[in-house]
């Protein structure tokens, strides 16, 4: 199978991983392309943001499969008021 991305569903419910297979842009999913490519504008997204943007249930999801693609997703912590949040975006220059 050239795209483990679409892989069957297993018993379980978890479709195949990586398995440390490089990943380009284009082999990923629709979901997995819109996120990649909103964060790929360098602004800090929350996965509040990015859910509300794109209309996504779980973002942080996709960002961590997009991560274990080797896609340089980095993130940094946000102190609201009331609460502490994660941001995340691109890395520039693509280091990991």
């Amino acid at each position: 199978m050239s795209n483990p991305w679409n892989a069957p569903v297993s018993s379980c419910g978890r479709r195949g991983g990586l398995g440390g297979v490089t990943v380009r842009e284009a082999d990923l999913s629709a979901q997995r392309r819109l996120v990649y490519r909103l964060l790929s504008d360098g602004k800090p997204r929350s996965s509040a943001d990015i859910a509300a943007e794109l209309h996504l249930c779980d973002p942080r999801a996709i960002i961590r499969d997009l991560r274990n693609a080797g896609f340089p997703i980095g993130d940094e912590w946000v102190k609201g008021e009331r609460c502490r949040f994660k941001r995340y975006f691109i890395r520039k220059g693509g280091v990991r």
